[in-house]
């Protein structure tokens, strides 16, 4: 009777979070960590409004606006399905973290969509189309983009790849590593996670997934004995990276994500594509933005402790650049670009007050640094005649 009755109250458990979550995309993925659902129309709220965006307040308003957040029937965070390429079609695969996902704008606002929009309106002599598909999901980074790619090279058959590169991705590469493990291939290179149990136990099971949230909320000191990590690979402050140019940090994104990069060109390479990488920049090393403190009240002071409003991230992009530089990579930095932008107009906000992600404004500047980004990419396709994967 005991275990008749666990297992009916786990039951009744698991269909109501299967109703009361049943607009949330985002999961448990055994193959690639993290993926979205497919065909979901996610309720989502936008707490900042055209005053607080463009300084005329400081307030973050009483209401939301709620909007319709959807991914198509292959799980990807837009609105146009992606089929077999066709004849002429070429195609840019944007991989990226919520940045890229564009969390908290409308759809048709993130960078994605407008660079989407540009591509097809693209001129042509020979009928070619260029599509962009986004990629883009919540706490994404360059080891999980490995794994991405493997199913996406040969899924979508992409002309370029364009990996969206932040800050905190070495914080999220070794948390990866340590949460979850990594079976390696001979390069280095994530094959698959090594706690495949638990992520398809957690994606099929909601109870599951949602149990590790509230033991990690309300018990942090109990969650590593419920749900032990699968490696000691140490985790990381990726603020010692962006602020400081910390040495020990820089060695340890070298021999993580920056190798992640070079594996993800040679692959994108190797399949007959090109390779470019867009570096993205947080709110914190730029003047007049928000400081989310309703959600991190200490953020500020840590920041300024740490040196980052005195260096602008200067350190960082030193650095980054300075390998992708060495190592031969496209790519194009898109702090200039944000900075021009808060010169012109200091009192708009390119980061929202209430969530840390981009604002419109935020956006619209991105999807310029990533048109400028692509453009060259693009001329030398139209140079060659034919598409590298082009069929």
């Amino acid at each position: 009777m005991l275990l008749v009755s666990i297992c009916l109250s786990l039951g009744v458990g698991e269909i109501a979070l299967r109703v009361w979550k049943r607009n949330v995309a985002f999961q448990a993925d055994p193959d690639l960590i993290r993926s979205l659902r497919p065909s979901v129309s996610q309720d989502t709220e936008i707490w900042d409004n055209d005053d607080n965006l463009n300084g005329r307040s400081a307030e973050i308003p009483s209401r939301p606006d709620r909007y319709v957040w959807p991914t198509n029937a292959g799980g990807l965070r837009m609105p146009r399905e992606v089929g077999a390429k066709a004849v002429g079609e070429r195609r840019v695969l944007l991989l990226g973290d919520s940045f890229t996902e564009g969390l908290n704008v409308r759809p048709g606002e993130r960078f994605a969509d407008l660079v989407d929009l540009r591509l097809s309106r693209r001129p042509s002599s020979d009928g070619t189309r260029w599509n962009l598909i986004n990629g883009g999901i919540q706490n994404g980074t360059p080891s999980q983009y490995v794994l991405q790619l493997r199913r996406w090279l040969p899924e979508f058959e992409p002309d370029i790849v364009v990996v969206a590169l932040a800050a905190n991705d070495l914080a999220d590469d070794t948390f990866f590593e340590y949460e979850f493990g990594f079976v390696f291939d001979a390069n280095g290179l994530p094959l698959a996670p090594r706690a495949t149990t638990r992520l398809a136990i957690q994606r099929r099971f909601y109870f599951a997934r949602y149990l590790e949230t509230v033991v990690d909320r309300l018990v942090p000191s109990a969650h590593g004995f419920v749900f032990p990590a699968a490696t000691d690979v140490p985790g990381v402050d990726w603020k010692r990276l962006l602020c400081s140019g910390d040495p020990e940090m820089e060695r340890l994104w070298l021999s993580k994500t920056g190798h992640y990069l070079q594996g993800l060109r040679d692959m994108t390479e190797a399949s007959g594509a090109r390779f470019a990488v867009l570096m993205i920049h947080y709110s914190f090393i730029f003047d007049d933005e928000p400081w989310y403190r309703l959600v991190f009240p200490d953020l500020e002071s840590e920041l300024r402790r740490m040196g980052c409003r005195d260096t602008k991230g200067s350190e960082y992009r030193r650095f980054v650049s300075g390998f992708l530089e060495e190592n031969r990579f496209v790519f194009r930095d898109s702090y200039e670009g944000l900075l021009r932008a808060k010169v012109e107009a200091p009192k708009r906000k390119l980061w929202g007050f209430y969530d840390y992600h981009f604002s419109p404004a935020g956006h619209l500047v991105t999807a310029d640094e990533l048109s400028a980004l692509l453009d060259p990419l693009l001329a030398a396709d139209a140079a060659t005649g034919v598409g590298a994967r082009s069929k």
